[in-house]
């Protein structure tokens, strides 16, 4: 499983890309349970990413927009036939 990306543009028009690594999504998963809310969830792992600057709802307030940003696909490969097969 990748980890998700997503890309924060700020009121102040700075933007950041924040990889939710491993570590962020315990903390997700911590914060929330086993139903993780989409938007909040990700902007939680983002938010504790990024050092938890400030009150999280405060924080939410200095965000203009939020998207996906695109992940690298996995490319397939053919295996090669065994010796013997």
């Amino acid at each position: 499983m990748a980890s998700p990306v997503i890309s924060l543009t700020f009121t102040d028009g700075h933007a950041e890309e924040v990889k939710l690594n491993p570590r962020v999504l315990v903390e997700v998963e911590r914060k929330f349970g086993a139903t993780i809310p989409g938007i909040e969830g990700s902007l939680y792992g983002a938010w504790h990413r990024l050092g938890r600057p400030g009150v999280f709802d405060e924080w939410l307030d200095t965000i203009e927009s939020i998207e996906e940003a695109p992940g690298v696909e996995p490319t397939p490969t053919v295996p090669e036939a065994s010796e013997g097969s």
